[in-house]
């Protein structure tokens, strides 16, 4: 009898370590170090990582720290655990899908402070609603640093970039005599025209009556219109004025010429040199310009 017990025992304990190397106490604080295939991944504020089980390495505990989260019953193991976490809020929420002999079951679990609480599909599903919600609004506000700082260096180039050379403007001046032309001419354009008026022939017929009674009248006043039409012409007339335009350049050239004239034709030590030339031939000023006069009119020749 004492045999078998002590046979009995040593199975016991060759089987629960062969259990205890097949599974795995998985830490949520410590996933780097695991073993198993983990998958982590971030979306508009939204941390999610999925872990799944290995036949080999089966998830039997699951642990926060200190905290157990779910211990296995009757040969269960954990297939695969879905954890969220929410960046704007930091709320967590976790569904873990479950292995068993009799039936597959899916449990959701939320943080509250702590702890790990279950709850039903319907209320897990409203909660990731509104911390979804919440979350995405937060990231509308929020714009990423890549954008903000391309905004930025867009601005400093349209800064930086130089001017079109621009033309430069033209000023002209206007002479006394120009504008007094101008005026002249204004001053005919905005001359009212002259009303022509037309005469049927039905009223023509008193008005030739009345100067046959009359004709000595109608003559002083057909002289008197006539001269005044005259006088208007006159006025009328545009008067034409001689305008001498002086060009900028015939004055520039008169100044050279004067500039040429006033500056001596060669420096001080040339002149004393030629003095000296003169000195030695013995003839005067004089007679040198006589003979350059004479030089000059044979070329000319």
């Amino acid at each position: 009898m004492v045999r078998v017990n002590t046979l009995i025992l040593f199975y016991t304990i060759i089987i629960y370590c062969i259990k205890i190397v097949s599974s795995i106490v998985l830490d949520l604080d410590n996933l780097d170090n695991s073993i198993i295939e983990i998958v982590k991944t971030t979306e508009e504020g939204i941390i999610t990582t999925k872990i799944y089980s290995i036949p080999e390495n089966k998830i039997t505990e699951l642990r926060e720290g200190f905290i157990i989260v779910w211990m296995q019953d009757d040969c269960e193991y954990i297939k695969s655990i879905t954890h969220y976490e929410f960046l704007s809020t930091k709320r967590k929420l976790m569904s873990i899908e479950l292995y068993s002999p009799f039936e597959d079951n899916m449990i959701y679990l939320y943080k509250l402070g702590k702890h790990y609480a279950y709850t039903t599909r319907n209320k897990f599903e409203e909660i990731f609603k509104k911390n979804l919600e919440i979350s995405e609004k937060k990231t509308r506000k929020r714009k990423p640093k890549s954008y903000t700082d391309y905004k930025r260096r867009k601005s400093k180039k349209k800064r930086i970039t130089k001017p079109e050379d621009l033309e430069p403007e033209m000023e002209f001046e206007i002479s006394s005599d120009e504008s007094t032309q101008q005026t002249e001419k204004k001053s005919e354009e905005h001359t009212e025209p002259e009303m022509d008026f037309e005469i049927s022939s039905e009223e023509s017929k008193p008005i030739e009556s009345e100067t046959t009674k009359q004709p000595e009248h109608t003559s002083e006043t057909t002289k008197q219109t006539e001269q005044t039409e005259t006088t208007d012409e006159r006025e009328l007339q545009p008067e034409t004025i001689p305008v001498e335009v002086e060009s900028d350049d015939e004055h520039e050239d008169i100044d050279l010429e004067q500039e040429l004239l006033n500056e001596p034709l060669f420096g001080e030590d040339v002149e004393k040199l030629l003095e000296r030339e003169l000195d030695r031939t013995g003839l005067s000023t004089n007679e040198l310009d006589s003979v350059f006069e004479e030089k000059s009119k044979d070329d000319d020749n």
